[in-house]
């Protein structure tokens, strides 16, 4: 089982690493709970990263992917979207994110849409008690 899940994180870094979405693959192939948010761990420094992740991130630039690393939760890799080098913030080119961003605001848009639909629909609502 060890040797199939090697296997599978190398087919999926292989299309994260050849510039396939990492979130998409994040949400179809990853067994982690951040899976569900498209790989998202959210923002830390070196200092708040165990030792293996820190070791595989410390070294990448913004927009790459790292080198798979063993964890107790399996096998594991990394994309690094933003991060320091001295004072300078790096950031993903927007080509990179564009697609990303563009779902996100579009998904933002429909919560917003239905919110307003439902609230129509309780106003406009009559209701009898018999």
């Amino acid at each position: 089982a060890k040797k199939e899940a090697l296997t599978r994180a190398q087919r999926i870094h292989n299309l994260a690493s050849n510039g396939q979405d990492f979130g998409s693959l994040a949400q179809k192939f990853s067994d982690l709970p951040s899976g569900k948010d498209r790989g998202d761990i959210g923002s830390f420094t070196l200092d708040d990263m165990g030792d293996s992740m820190r070791n595989a991130i410390a070294v990448l630039h913004a927009g790459e992917v790292s080198s798979i690393i063993e964890t107790p939760a399996g096998y594991q890799f990394f994309k690094l979207l933003s991060g320091e080098q001295g004072d300078q913030v790096n950031k993903v080119p927007y080509e990179q994110v564009k697609d990303t961003i563009r779902s996100e605001l579009f998904e933002q848009r429909m919560q917003a849409a239905f919110q307003e639909w439902v609230t129509e629909l309780k106003d406009s609502a009559y209701i009898q008690k018999l």
